[in-house]
Order: C-alpha cells, then sequence, then structure tokens
C-alpha cells in the first residue's frame, strides 16, 4: 500500500488543506521559465510528503504518482513553449506542443518515481540539467527546421 496517503488521495496523515497548499507550491512552479526549477519544486514536494515513497513500491501508487506530477508539470512546461513561440515568432501545431509537453512532463515524472524506488544511477538534480538542456535544445531544432 502506499502508506498513510497516497497521491490524489487525502486520507491518512495528510489532510486536504495540506493537499492544497502543496498542490498551490507545485503550481507556482508554473510561473517558472526553468524546466530545472519545476523539477526542484516537485522533488522538494516528494521530500516533503514522505508518504509518497511508499507509493513508489505500489504498481498502482507507482503509476497514480506518474500522473499525480505529469498532471502538475504539464501546464509549466505548456507555458515556455508558450513564452518561446512569443519570443520567436514562430508557432508550432497544438498537437506538436501536445506531444512535447507530454513526452517531457511524463520523462521527469517517471524520473521522480524511479528516484524514489532508487533505481537511477543519475543523480536527480544532474538528471534535471539533462532534461531541461534537452527540452530548450529541442525547441531551438524545432525552430531551425521551421525555417529561423
Amino acid at each position: 500500500g502506499c502508506g498513510s496517503g497516497n497521491a490524489g488521495d487525502n486520507s491518512g496523515n495528510h489532510s486536504q488543506q495540506e493537499e492544497s497548499k502543496d498542490s498551490e507550491v507545485l503550481k507556482d512552479s508554473e510561473n517558472t521559465e526553468d524546466f530545472e526549477k519545476i523539477l526542484e519544486v516537485s522533488q522538494h514536494y516528494i521530500e516533503k510528503n514522505k508518504y509518497l515513497s511508499n507509493c513508489a513500491d505500489d504498481p498502482i501508487g507507482s503509476d497514480k504518482l506518474v500522473q499525480f506530477f505529469t498532471v502538475r508539470t504539464a501546464p509549466a512546461l505548456m507555458e515556455i513553449i508558450n513564452r518561446f513561440e512569443a519570443q520567436n515568432q514562430k508557432y508550432l501545431d497544438t498537437n506538436y506542443k501536445e506531444f512535447i509537453v507530454n513526452l517531457f512532463a511524463k520523462s521527469s515524472a517517471l524520473f521522480l518515481v524511479e528516484n524514489l524506488k532508487g533505481k537511477n544511477t543519475i543523480d536527480y538534480k544532474q538528471y534535471g540539467i539533462y532534461l531541461s538542456d534537452t527540452f530548450h535544445g529541442a525547441l531551438k531544432g524545432i525552430l531551425i527546421k521551421m525555417g529561423k
């Protein structure tokens, strides 16, 4: 089981008020242009809510954790793409943007869960740098392909 709580579940020792406050902290990451900061906020959330570690080893809990963090990081990634488009006066197809957001949001969420399981060989902070660099590099590469 997932111990005293569950991702998105307010049972156990994790009150609805705490969950709301924590979700607001994650939502604050939507205001950053820095993908690494989004990942730091997610990691801090996990460290603050130790019961989530119990969920990582549970197959259903693990899936819920991936979904939980994917849903919370996707809007921030979309906002970064929107700002990038506006700065460069080049606009991507909506489906393409959603694909990029899902790819990177799920990747970061999966890595978070694997990190909780202790299965990562790469330091989480270093992974954040790799993922952020890859995300921004992909956006720049797409612009080049578009002819900018």
